[in-house]
């Protein structure tokens, strides 16, 4: 925002789910919400409102979880 920044993350290890909003005509557009939780106590949810490809960013959100880790 202009006056503040609420900043949010959470880990790909702690990302239990994602879900998807997308009103019907907005789905024709590949616009949707996309809201990451966690498991851990508290408001952990991250929001992205109104993004673009939204299916395309959930699967690569996936394919990073399922990746192994450069260790």
């Amino acid at each position: 925002g202009l006056v503040s920044k609420d900043t949010r993350t959470i880990p790909l290890r702690d990302l239990r789910s994602i879900r998807l909003h997308q009103p019907w005509p907005l789905s024709w557009l590949g616009v949707g919400t996309v809201i990451f939780s966690s498991d851990a106590a508290g408001d952990r949810d991250v929001v992205f409102e109104r993004v673009g490809r939204v299916r395309r960013i959930i699967d690569r959100v996936r394919m990073c979880q399922h990746r192994p880790s450069l260790r």
